[in-house]
């Protein structure tokens, strides 16, 4: 038996990459060859999976604005030369990941490292092409952060100009000047994979995903108010897939011309998964939650898609419970605060509970 291991994070707690080496460790113990490969919605472990995929990139990095507040940081993109590629992600300069529970805030959180980490490779590295990674953001800003780390200036009634852009000041904004980002981005294709398709109203960015972002049921309220008056205002029409990464997607889409991906689709047709397919019995993936969100086209669905001889799902907690291939750790080995303490530790127990002989 071969197996293939092609697993999301586990948010929080394990890595594409570790989750990877964890179960190839293990099942070479067994005498069972595996081959990992990192991977990615266009999320967390986006740069893993595309160093991963074009193994001539280079890691550059760049000094880029947090979420919230003006701490820098030192964070990472890529660079392949050969390609004039750059593969830059949202979540890598300012996600949410980078926050406590205490700092997270949609309606002040913003883009703008996001946008500094564009707009330093485009002056040094001058590239032909830049694949975006949205997925694991802590704004709620359209994107206007970016816009304004570009050059887009953003004026209020009485025509003065609004910098810090956030939810908060989207309501503020009557008009907007587009003429240094057109001049800074000419000439270069966007691309940008989506960690989910969603509006940016109406089960979307707004009420949906900014929950996640630690948005209370009253931030809510003001947060879909902000960017309904905004997107009035300058005209737009809320569409399908606008609201990726805090409606990111949206500023990309309209004003970069951004080509838009499902980032599980395009990361599986980079990999030719069918190929792979065809070498292996076995296919391993994964992810922190596996629950009906999963089977809503995440990275998993999209393998169950492909129709693998076998497949394992493994997890740290299954809400659904009516697939006896989907593998839990909680609360099957450890207990949720375990799993947290020691992820590593956790998922090497729940290995020692399958047996992989079903499978052959």
């Amino acid at each position: 038996m071969k197996a293939l291991i092609i697993s999301n994070p586990f948010k929080g707690t394990l890595s594409s990459l570790e989750i990877g080496e964890i179960v190839s460790s293990h099942l070479n113990r067994l005498g069972i060859e595996s081959k990992y490969i990192p991977s990615t919605d266009g999320g967390d472990g986006f740069l893993d999976a595309m160093r991963y995929i074009h193994k001539e990139s280079t890691v550059k990095y760049v000094l880029a604005r947090k979420a919230i507040g003006n701490e820098m940081m030192k964070v990472p993109y890529l660079y392949d030369s050969f390609s004039k590629t750059s593969f830059i992600s949202i979540s890598d300069t300012c996600g949410i990941k980078y926050l406590s529970n205490d700092e997270k805030d949609p309606i002040h959180a913003n883009t703008y490292g996001f946008g500094e980490v564009i707009k330093q490779s485009i002056l040094e590295d001058r590239p032909e092409s830049i694949i975006l990674g949205l997925g694991g953001s802590a704004s709620v800003d359209l994107g206007c952060g970016m816009l304004e780390a570009l050059g887009t200036k953003f004026y209020d009634k009485n025509n003065h100009e609004i910098t810090g852009m956030c939810n908060e000041k989207l309501k503020d904004v009557e008009r907007a000047d587009f003429s240094l980002i057109e001049l800074l981005t000419k000439g270069i294709k966007f691309k940008v994979m989506l960690d989910v398709s969603c509006m940016v109203l109406h089960d979307g960015a707004c009420d949906l995903y900014s929950r996640t972002k630690g948005a209370s049921l009253s931030d809510v309220f003001m947060i879909s108010n902000n960017i309904e008056t905004f997107m009035n205002r300058f005209l737009i029409e809320d569409e399908m897939g606008y609201g990726a990464a805090g409606g990111t997607s949206l500023s990309l889409s309209r004003y970069l011309h951004a080509e838009m991906m499902s980032g599980s689709d395009e990361f599986l047709k980079m990999i030719e998964i069918d190929k792979l397919l065809d070498k292996y019995s076995l296919v391993i993936t994964g992810e922190g939650m596996y629950d009906r969100e999963t089977l809503q086209g995440k990275l998993i669905k999209k393998i169950m898609d492909h129709n693998p001889k076998n497949l394992l799902v493994l997890c740290a907690i299954d809400t659904i419970n009516d697939n006896p291939n989907v593998k839990a750790i909680v609360p099957n080995v450890s207990t949720k605060e375990e799993s947290m303490y020691d992820p590593k530790g956790s998922l090497r127990k729940l290995l020692l509970t399958i047996d992989f002989s079903k499978y052959i």
